[in-house]
Formats: C-alpha cells, structure tokens, sequence
C-alpha cells in the first residue's frame, strides 16, 4: 500500500478483538469477552449489566412504598430504548460484532447522510456513555425490585453493601502510574523556549514529528513561547502536519527545497531537538542540512541540545489562479511509462479514483498529454488525495512539443510549496498547480526525475489543462 494511512470508519467494539495490538493478558481479557485497547474497552461490567437485567424481577407492590420521581412503568421502557439507540450508534459507520460478523453499513451510518454534523464525531465509540447512563438508571430500578423483595433490614443494607463493593471490585484496574510533567528530560530544552519567547514572535515547527510524544511536550510548551506551532496533537489529524511528519522531513536529500517550503507557508522558526531522535547522527545531519540553507535562513542558534533555525521571510505567498480557459478532458489523450490500464482514472472528473505507477519512484515515470489540435497550454493541475499525498512527484518535468521530437522545457523542480500550501486550504483533495509559459503544443510530457528511498509510489487522481 502506499501513500497516508485512511482513519478508520468503525470506533467501537464491546466484545470483539480489536485489529490492533492487544496489551498483555489480564483477567479481564477472557475468551468470552475479549477486549479491544484503550478507548475500546466499552464493556460496563457484569453487576451493572446484571442489576439492569433484574428490571425483568415482578415487582412487589408494598404499602408506603414510593415509586420514586418517575414511575417504573415509564423509566424502565424508556431508558432500555436509550441504551439499545446508544448502543446501536456507539458501533459507528461499519458495526464490528466480533472478527467474522462485520457490517458495510449501519444506523450510524444512515444517520450520518442527514443528521448535520453527525459525521464529524471522531469517535462514535463515545456513545457507550450515554449507555452507561441508561444502564445505571436501569440497574437502580433492578436493584430496587430484588431489595423490596428482602424484608430484614439488616439483610437489604449487607446486600447494598455487598454490591457496592463487587462493583467497584470489578472495575479496579490497580495502581495508576503516573509521570512527573513537565519530566526531568524535558528540563533540557526549556532555555531555548524562554529564549524563544524573548524573540520576534512567529509561527514554528519543530522537529522530530509524528508521535504524540513529543507532540505533546511541544504543544505544553507554547505556554512558555507563546508562538503558533504547526506541531500539535489532538483527536484530529492537521493534512499539513501529517504530511510534513512524512516525506519533506523524513527522506532527506531535499533539504533546500523542504526549507523553502517551510518559508513559502509562512514558518519563522524551525526548532530541531536534537535529543528526541533515536539516532543522534541523524539529528546532526538533520541540523547540518539545514544550517547550509544560507538562502532562506537569517541565524542558528544552539541552546542545549536545541537548535534554533530563523527563516527568512516568504518570498511569494498564495496559490497562483488558473489562467486561461480549461482544455475539455475529452480533448485529451494519455499515455503513460507504467500503469496503462488506469490512465482514465485521471480524467474521468472523480477526485476519488487515481492513476499510480505501481512501484517506487526511481526517476523513469512519465505522462503524455496529446491534445486534439495545437493549443498553447498555461497552466496544470495535478490533483492529489490525503489518502496518497506522499505519492507527489519527488522532481518534476514538464515539456512541450508540436512534433513529438522536439521539446521546450516549461518547468523543472521540486512541487513540495505548491503541494503544502495546498494542503492548508484544501487538506481533503489537494493540488499541485503549476503555471506554465504558454507555448504552442500538441503534445505535453509530464516527466517524474526523482527517486523515493521507501515504498512511495508516484500517484495522480485528477490532471487538469488550462490554454
């Protein structure tokens, strides 16, 4: 596979293996009722669920009882329908039952087509609160039928007594550890943030990305500086910060091109740590790579084990605008060095569908464009998905040509600015757009000349002209 990983449509499991790793088994990770990790282990515990069975218990009608603020007749129906609805919806888009019984589709689902903002929830799994809450309700009602059936008091308050204490038993998980933070290892790198905040003010990266650790630690710090950061961790995934913890900082080779990104997207500040890399000759080729950057740095300065990179203002800033009138893709016929088969993916007007190489760029990549008659292209786009930003071309060529032989290079470089700036207005389908000298052409070559040092293929879900 390549390209960004796609989230997850299903959040919720109540007893099925989750796909993911599991922690070590406990006891309450039986065979009967395995469970998933973390936010998945939804399962309420058997006291609540048995005492919410025991609303089924007859009631026994006793004189001066007090049915309580609302009768049963009217709570118990009504709170048993909200825990099924919660329970329904906290299985999300594609309700998983276990391994073998999994849905393409569900109420969510349904929901979700005409509910506004339904399908922004992140995890749908937070339903099982509303559960809880219906089961709890449920289960005092349970717990009142079996009490009234016990007439000795001392009987009623052992058996109160005894249930507490299983619940809470049941629910125990033991000691929680708990980390000093801010942590001694992160003593190391305050003197570059006081120092920061004595700066110019300006929006920031800091590296190394990805993990929340040390996402976090970067976001806490902010209460020091006081700067913008496009590092941050939240249940919510940033396209721009996804994509710069990929390929921009993570391949190398590119470094003068990744810098000047970081300028074109407005960045004053890149902060290197150098401590955090699990490679400390990595994290110095890292700082050495930049501190060559002369053309878009101003100073560098080191604090600790901190290095602090001051860029140079941006030279251009936005997109540029399609120029021209759009050449009809039925006026254009591809070919292409690999993946013949789906070259319609790019020009049947469905940003969802693409064209990919199938294997990893290595520089021998290329699409023709014939056009149906002479025409003076000025402008390509080059429609990406978040699913695959990492497949954007590593270098780019684009020549013209009115013979087929003869060819007059448009452009030639590094799409990494105009892809990320995309990303910040359009971070579900962004673009690469790239102006071109309007030239005569029947026929344009769009050439891949870079090579990727890991699985990333080169992939195209829409390509536009503009004449």
């Amino acid at each position: 596979m390549s390209g960004a990983g796609e989230h997850a449509r299903s959040d919720g499991t109540w007893g099925a293996r989750d796909r993911g790793p599991l922690r070590k088994p406990t006891l309450r990770q039986s065979q009967v009722l395995p469970i998933g990790a973390g936010e998945k282990e939804l399962f309420p515990g058997l006291v609540l669920v048995v005492l919410a069975l025991c609303v089924l218990v007859p009631a026994v009608r006793r004189d001066g009882a007090t049915p309580g603020l609302v009768p049963a007749s009217v709570a118990v129906p009504l709170y048993a329908a909200i825990a099924l609805v919660a329970f329904v919806l906290s299985m999300g888009p594609e309700p998983a039952f276990s391994a073998g019984v999994r849905f393409s589709t569900g109420p969510y689902d349904w929901l979700g087509a005409v509910v506004p903002g339904l399908d922004g929830l992140r995890a749908p799994a937070r339903f099982a609160t509303v559960v809880y809450v219906a089961l709890a309700v449920l289960a005092a009602y349970g717990a009142s039928r079996v009490l009234d059936r016990v007439m000795a008091p001392a009987v009623r308050a052992a058996l109160v007594l005894v249930l507490g204490v299983a619940a809470i038993a049941e629910g125990y998980m033991g000691p929680v550890p708990l980390e000093r933070f801010p942590s001694a290892d992160m003593a190391g790198d305050r003197m570059a943030y006081e120092w920061l905040a004595r700066q110019p003010p300006g929006p920031m990266v800091e590296l190394p990305l990805g993990a929340p650790d040390p996402a976090v630690r970067y976001q806490f710090r902010t209460l020091i500086h006081g700067n913008r950061i496009v590092n941050g961790y939240s249940g919510y995934g940033s396209a721009l910060h996804d994509f710069l913890s990929g390929p921009p900082f993570s391949e190398g080779g590119h470094v003068a091109d990744t810098v000047a990104m970081c300028r074109a997207l407005g960045l004053r500040y890149v902060v290197v740590h150098t401590q955090l890399y699990p490679d400390r000759e990595i994290a110095r080729r890292v700082v050495d790579g930049l501190r060559a950057q002369a053309e878009h740095i101003v100073r560098a300065t080191t604090l600790g084990p901190v290095t602090i990179l001051e860029l140079r203002p941006p030279a251009t800033t936005g997109l540029p605008a399609p120029m021209g009138a759009e050449i009809p893709q039925s006026a254009l016929r591809l070919s292409a060095s690999h993946n013949s088969a789906a070259l319609a993916a790019m020009v049947d007007g469905n940003d969802a569908t693409r064209w990919l190489s199938g294997t990893p760029q290595d520089g021998s990549e290329w699409i023709a464009i014939a056009f149906d008659r002479v025409r003076r292209p000025s402008f390509m786009r080059l429609v990406m998905d978040r699913r695959s930003f990492g497949d954007y071309p590593r270098r780019l060529e684009i020549e013209a040509s009115t013979d087929g032989r003869t060819f007059t290079p448009l452009f030639a470089g590094s799409v990494l600015t105009p892809l990320a700036l995309s990303l910040v207005e359009q971070p579900v389908r962004p673009r690469i757009d790239l102006p071109l000298p309007p030239t005569d052409a029947t026929l344009l070559r769009v050439r891949q000349t870079g090579a990727t040092p890991r699985r990333w293929f080169w992939s195209v879900h829409e390509i536009r002209v503009w004449e």
